[in-house]
């Protein structure tokens, strides 16, 4: 028992069993290089195994059962969660139904504004279509007032609209 050092030495234990998933010898002999036991022969491993093997499996049997009850407690919510499901098939088609209506809203919020963005651009069309016009205006004239200026777009303008 004093080969563990403490508790961390015990989390690198389960983290290679868990992580390796090595059979014991492999994974008793990863153990003790991890933990730099410092063992100059394989005799000396072999009697320090000997030692705590007895301790190293109650460990990894400890582990195993912390493990399976684990997972016999993930399989317990998967059946509580698969149950809600199955009680709950309104809520969940609701949520798709929500789900679907907000991309639906997206989607027309998105047309709204590429309707108004094309509306603005037409606008400005129109407006320039109408200065273009404006300066068909015969400039011999010498309309000194805005008022005329106005009333000559205007004339313009009508002129655009009934042709």
């Amino acid at each position: 028992m004093e080969s563990i050092k403490n508790n961390q030495d015990l989390v690198q234990i389960i983290y290679f069993y868990c992580e390796f998933q090595m059979n014991s010898d492999q994974f008793i002999e990863k153990i003790y290089q991890n933990l730099n036991f410092g063992f100059s022969d394989e005799n000396q491993k072999i009697s320090q195994f000997q030692v705590n093997e007895k301790f190293l499996k109650e460990k990894i049997d400890l582990y195993e059962q912390i493990a399976f009850g684990t997972y016999q407690e993930n399989l317990l919510q998967q059946a509580k969660f698969k149950e809600f499901c199955q009680n709950n098939q309104e809520f969940f088609l609701d949520l798709k139904r929500t789900k679907k209506f907000m991309q639906q809203s997206e989607n027309f919020l998105l047309e709204i504004e590429k309707n108004s963005i094309d509306y603005k651009v037409q606008q400005l069309d129109f407006q320039t279509f109408i200065l273009l016009k404006g300066l068909e205006i015969d400039l011999s004239q010498n309309l000194n007032t805005k008022q005329e200026i106005n009333e000559q777009l205007q004339q313009n303008h009508m002129r655009y609209l009934y042709k």
